[in-house]
């Protein structure tokens, strides 16, 4: 059974599997499409926003930022235009795509021009969402890209943004997904009006 008549038992295909290759890493783009507006605000793309990101990386300004490829650095505590600047220039060297920062007006000039000349983008968050928050937001999101055309019933194993594109499309409202503690992890984005 399974063997096509005539054909050597070492010839049998194993039934079709994935590659095995991962899929293509999410852009900044598509973190951005997820989460913007309501999350996040683009001070500065030097590079746009088509480049390929991995997972957040939380920032402890008392130890250098290790080898990080593609990572989207949350700069917790930063709260000098001085030291966003000296975190920008760290996360250039290490290799990081993005900065998130929390100001508490608009960036400064030094603050743009550092993140224009060390090609990372600037992204700033509201001073009261939670660092923790933010960090399972962009974990969540950055799990699998989005697929190109994908309908409703094609959504990815995992992605929770696309489940919840799916709830609302089905309820015909805006559909959050929230963890135990009633944190939202994950919310629909298909131009419902949400509930004063």
């Amino acid at each position: 059974m399974g063997r096509a008549s005539g054909a050597p038992a070492g010839d049998i295909e194993p039934p079709s599997q994935p590659s095995g290759e991962p899929p293509p890493a999410p852009t900044l783009r598509a973190l951005l499409e997820r989460l913007q507006p309501a999350l996040l605000e683009v001070v500065s793309a030097p590079r746009g926003l088509d480049l390929p990101v991995s997972d957040p990386l939380l920032l402890d300004v008392s130890e250098p930022l290790p080898p990080a490829d593609g990572v989207v650095v949350l700069a917790l505590g930063v709260d000098s235009d001085r030291g966003r600047v000296s975190v920008v220039r760290q996360a250039a060297d290490a290799g990081a795509v993005a900065v998130v920062v929390k100001l508490p007006g608009a960036a400064g000039d030094d603050l743009r021009a550092a993140a224009e000349d060390a090609g990372v983008a600037l992204l700033a968050v509201p001073q009261e969402l939670a660092w923790g928050h933010l960090y399972t937001l962009l974990l969540t999101a950055a799990v699998r890209p989005a697929p190109e055309s994908a309908g409703l019933s094609e959504a990815p194993l995992g992605d929770l943004f696309a489940l919840a594109n799916a709830v609302a499309a089905v309820v015909g409202g805006a559909t959050t997904i929230e963890d135990p503690g009633n944190h939202v992890v994950a919310y629909s984005n298909l131009e419902h009006p949400i509930d004063a």
